[in-house]
């Protein structure tokens, strides 16, 4: 699949010319040039981790937005925004500092990602765990404070 040479207005000095051509070319060969891409990642599997990685350490706020938006539907400045709401601590048990793990954001699974009310709100890692394993259930949790109370 090599590409056409260029004319000598595209080849020339306008960038414009230049897009235009490459835009035309994407268009007309875009399943070829997935099925290529696909392809050398599959034959290269420790380059795309290596690629992953280094973008990871050189623009970990980026990364992060870009998780936040695939994972939740949401931008790392809304995130923030719960965050503030919430005076930079856990919705649950109010600690300002989630400790080494840092901040998970809680999400609601019976909702679709971008709806209103998907995120619930940003959690330590201690309130996420223990609001996992009780699998959200009011009642689970209401027995678990009963046996608390009774042991006391």
């Amino acid at each position: 699949m090599g590409r056409p040479k260029l004319t000598e207005k595209q080849a020339g000095k306008s960038s414009v010319a230049r897009q235009n051509y490459d835009r035309q070319y994407y268009e007309d060969n875009y399943v070829a040039i997935l099925a290529k891409n696909k392809d050398w990642g599959r034959r290269n599997p420790d380059k795309i981790a290596s690629y992953g990685l280094k973008y990871r350490t050189q623009f970990p706020w980026r990364s992060r937005h870009n998780l936040l938006l695939r994972r939740f539907g949401i931008t790392l400045a809304q995130w923030f925004c719960i965050l503030l709401l919430q005076r930079n601590c856990c919705a649950i048990c109010e600690i300002s500092y989630p400790g080494p793990r840092g901040w998970a954001t809680d999400h609601n699974p019976s909702k679709q990602k971008g709806d209103v009310g998907y995120v619930r709100g940003i959690l330590c890692m201690s309130c996420n765990i223990i609001f996992g394993h009780v699998k959200e259930d009011a009642a689970h949790l209401h027995k678990l404070v009963h046996y608390l109370e009774k042991h006391r």
